[in-house]
């Protein structure tokens, strides 16, 4: 699997891709694309905030993550938050969540805590996400949107 940061002609392969991802039980709501289309705009312009990344296999394009960064006080370092990880169904099974955690963890090898989200519905991605040793905090998030 090849992992790279998107390109500006990868803009039309990310909202296919995140439309499908907004219509799985990864989530409990859709976005509009308005959001997609800003997120991809400062992706491409190398945005501190956000960083996207197309998976391909055999030169096709097999899924797409978004990651952010930040400081964590309560892990004391940099926080890698994985945004968005979408395996498309055709390409689920032959290992690419688990190559593409391999990657993450090399590439961010200084970082003090990773962390993502997901709804209890996506029992297949949490058994992903344990195997990588991620655990359930103990305490729940919440968002004010603004």
């Amino acid at each position: 699997m090849n992992i790279r940061d998107f390109a500006h002609a990868d803009r039309d392969t990310f909202l296919t891709l995140s439309r499908a991802f907004y219509h799985t039980d990864a989530t409990d709501h859709d976005i509009p694309d308005a959001y997609r289309e800003k997120t991809f705009a400062l992706a491409v312009e190398k945005s501190p905030y956000v960083r996207g990344l197309l998976l391909e296999e055999g030169g096709a394009s097999a899924g797409y993550a978004l990651l952010s960064l930040s400081h964590t006080c309560e892990y004391g370092g940099l926080l890698v938050l994985l945004e968005e990880l979408y395996v498309d169904p055709a390409f689920q099974g032959r290992g690419l969540g688990r190559a593409f955690f391999d990657w993450l963890f090399t590439e961010y090898r200084e970082a003090a805590a990773f962390r993502l989200d997901v709804t209890a519905e996506n029992e297949g991605a949490i058994r992903l996400y344990e195997r990588q040793g991620f655990q359930f905090l103990p305490y729940r998030c919440m968002v004010k949107p603004n």
